[in-house]
């Protein structure tokens, strides 16, 4: 106590007085509990009416713990604040005393060493009493006052012992309205945050559009975890990179400054790779950090999750820079990781939709051919049985009127087309064959000149055709030498269909395998008929043959891995080759069912 609170008398009344206007204050404070903002507008202004000061204040520490969040004061007009312009934010002597966190009287405010003078129009202060308002350890603030009259009815100089327990007093009041505040604000803060999460849901179950999905989700994310910058990339097919990048939070000239946008490296891939969130208090300080392009803002504060869906890692979500200078919080990490999930849904759930679409389109696709072809095998057989039924009912109808030569031509031409017929359906039994992979196939080294040998037995050439040969000394490759000697012997049997008196059978090697060609001196093959020569059924005017020889080749080739290609020879005729792989010397046969 000071000598002014011992004096007897007056002085003693003055007490009373004070000790009854803190229980009104405390009682007026109690009756507005409920509402955190009230109770603390009526602690200043009770902080005020019992210490006898012309000035009380309140101000609360933000998240820096250091610069004030907010303040409440009584005792100037409107006009004088006004002229004043901003209000303190924690500096100077008000600094002093969250950073000490201890009481602070002065007679003469402008004597202490944290003293940085007013601002113009603020009015004079002299007596000071600053009381820090704490919880525990932490200092939430301060409640201060100024300009005790300096001979008040205590005949003390400035605020007393007693002043400083009353306004100690209320800073304990004040302690649990911040408290109940803060309460109140992170429990408004979450609903909030809970109903925006509930629309954002309620929008994308409407949202079509993929692209327009992810913006929502990016957009609310830097809502709800209040991040300066939001980016969501989606892994591509091979998953080395980005094939799609939604962002938030920079204009479109800076990124139109920056250029390329992320492809997934640095702590993004992190990210990914290790199918978990990575909350970090600077970006640049992670082993993963690959730094930023030229004109990129600096990011520090930074929280990835990945975007997965049961299990499978298909993007990441970031968000970097909280305002605030804040670091992000578990609760942070909680929403994005929400919000990734919702992404990662509508990913996979468009990736579905559009397999879909593709199989659809497949199947719808697949059925048109069907139909096609049952209509190509029916006109294709209907040919050769109407001409077996003609030369039938001819030789019927005329068993005595015909001589013969004429019986003999009728039932050739009968054979013909029964052999047609059969060269037609061996050639579709063997395509379906091979493309259903019932056909076994034995992977082996392979020498192409027997099997040409072989393939000229089985298919000679007619009467005026020379076929000559021009093979290569490497003619070694990986291959079924049936298939190839089957290969060998369509491509003759075409040249010879269609081609001239002269063919050639040529293989030649490099580094990559062998080519063999069968080249023919003909007219070539008509433009109109190259882009689908290799399909079934396709043949010129004048062919005599099934129109399914090329296509069996090349089935027949790319069993194996070899392909087939045609280009016009070089003499005018046409010039078909068979790419086929060198064999591996150190690789045994492989079989193959």
């Amino acid at each position: 106590m000071t000598q002014g609170d011992q004096q007897p008398g007056g002085l003693a009344e003055a007490s009373v007085a004070r000790m009854r206007a803190l229980v009104d204050a405390v009682t007026a404070i109690t009756r507005v509990q409920d509402d955190p903002e009230q109770m603390l507008e009526q602690i200043v202004e009770a902080a005020r009416t019992v210490s006898g000061a012309e000035y009380a204040a309140l101000g609360i520490v933000g998240n820096d713990g250091r610069t004030l969040d907010a303040f409440l004061h009584t005792g100037m007009d409107p006009a004088t604040v006004e002229r004043i312009g901003n209000l303190p934010t924690g500096h100077g002597i008000l600094g002093a005393v969250i950073v000490e966190g201890r009481a602070l009287r002065l007679p003469d405010l402008a004597l202490h060493p944290a003293s940085q003078g007013f601002p113009p129009n603020h009015p004079p202060m002299r007596s000071f009493l600053g009381v820090p308002i704490r919880s525990g350890e932490k200092v939430l603030g301060h409640l201060y006052m100024t300009n005790k009259d300096m001979t008040d009815e205590e005949g003390g100089a400035g605020f007393t012992d007693t002043d400083e327990a009353l306004i100690t007093a209320l800073a304990g009041q004040a302690s649990i309205a911040i408290e109940m505040s803060t309460r109140y604000d992170r429990e408004r803060e979450l609903t909030r945050r809970l109903q925006r999460l509930v629309e954002v849901n309620t929008v994308l179950t409407t949202e079509r559009r993929v692209d327009h999905a992810l913006q929502q989700i990016v957009n609310a994310a830097a809502d709800l975890v209040d991040a300066t910058y939001v980016g969501l990339g989606v892994l591509g097919e091979g998953r080395d990179s980005f094939s799609s990048f939604i962002h938030t939070g920079m204009d479109p000239e800076l990124v139109e400054v920056i250029g390329d946008l992320p492809v997934g490296r640095g702590v993004m891939r992190a990210v990914m790779v290790g199918g978990r969130a990575i909350r970090l208090k600077d970006l640049g300080s992670h082993p993963a950090s690959v730094g930023f392009p030229e004109n990129h803002p600096v990011m520090r504060t930074f929280l990835g999750v990945p975007v997965a869906h049961q299990g499978r890692v298909i993007g990441d979500l970031y968000l970097t820079d909280k305002r605030g200078g804040q670091e992000f919080t578990e609760v942070d990490e909680l929403i994005a990781t929400a919000l990734a999930s919702q992404a990662a849904v509508i990913v996979t759930n468009a990736d579905a939709y559009e397999r879909e679409r593709a199989l659809v389109a497949e199947l719808r696709s697949a059925d048109e051919a069907k139909e096609a072809f049952v209509h190509h095998v029916a006109h294709e057989l209907k040919t050769p049985l109407v001409t077996i039924r003609g030369s039938l009912q001819a030789l019927e109808m005329g068993r005595k009127g015909l001589d013969e030569a004429q019986r003999t031509q009728l039932e050739q031409m009968a054979v013909r087309q029964l052999d047609t017929m059969m060269a037609m359906v061996n050639n579709l039994l063997e395509l379906a064959s091979i493309e259903s992979g019932r056909s076994p196939l034995v992977l082996e080294p392979v020498s192409l000149g027997p099997v040409i040998e072989a393939a000229l037995a089985s298919a000679p050439p007619p009467d005026g055709t020379v076929v000559d040969l021009d093979p290569c000394e490497d003619d070694r490759v990986t291959a079924d030498h049936r298939y190839v000697e089957r290969i060998v012997s369509n491509l003759l049997t075409n040249a010879y269909r269609h081609g001239g008196p002269h063919v050639t059978v040529r293989t030649t090697s490099d580094d990559d395998g062998v080519t063999l060609s069968v080249i023919d001196d003909g007219d070539g093959v008509p433009a109109s008929l190259v882009p689908t020569l290799f399909e079934r059924f396709v043949r010129g005017r004048q062919s005599r043959g099934t129109g399914l020889g090329l296509g069996l080749v090349k089935a027949l080739a790319e069993r194996f891995g070899g392909t087939v290609s045609y280009r016009p020879a070089d003499n005018g005729g046409a010039r078909f080759d068979v790419r086929l792989r060198h064999p591996d010397a150190t690789t045994a046969p492989d079989v193959v069912v």
